[in-house]
């Protein structure tokens, strides 16, 4: 079966934040496979900052090293993975999409 994924990236650092406010500047979205394994203080941070950003208390991550895994109460939602390069540590949140799961998708629910 053909399988669509699609990668959705946040980058989730303060690094990012300040090359994102750099005019011209771009993000490298392929990982470092060479960056230091994800550590449970971190997967604790990042937990705390999505639930913050995304304004919803029952995302979690489960961390697994290398990276983690990242859900909404027992929905599984993506992946976070740690990269390192000479500006510094930054963390990649990557949303696969199977065509699967797009076609058993309920119609969206109208916002009011």
């Amino acid at each position: 079966m053909k399988r669509i994924v699609v990668a959705l990236v946040l980058l989730l650092t303060v690094a990012w934040l300040h090359e994102a406010r750099s005019v011209g500047s771009t993000a490298r979205i392929v990982p470092d496979t060479t960056a230091k394994p994800l550590s449970a203080a971190e997967a604790s941070k990042l937990e705390a900052y999505l639930r913050n950003i995304l304004g919803n208390t029952s995302i979690r991550l489960v961390h697994m090293p290398p990276d983690a895994e990242i859900y909404v109460g027992d929905q599984f939602l993506g992946f976070v993975y740690p990269d390192e390069d000479k500006e510094g540590r930054t963390f990649y949140f990557e949303i696969p999409i199977f065509e699967t799961e797009i076609e058993e998708s309920p119609p969206p629910r109208r916002i009011r």
